[in-house]
């Protein structure tokens, strides 16, 4: 069985593509844009390091 993939997952990849190395999420923080949590948008913020020689 394999695991969806995930906007995250995808913009790991793109900073891998742009040539980094050592790519490390260092920090996920997971917001609701909007007061109601049905029709409300999740948004994660993440804080990465990556290294590009």
């Amino acid at each position: 069985m394999h695991r969806r993939r995930t906007n995250k997952d995808h913009y790991i990849d793109s900073i891998r593509k742009a040539g980094f190395t050592d790519v490390e999420v260092l920090e996920e923080r997971l917001y609701i844009d909007g007061g109601d949590n049905r029709e409300g948008r999740q948004i994660t913020s993440v804080y990465i390091r990556a290294v590009k020689i």
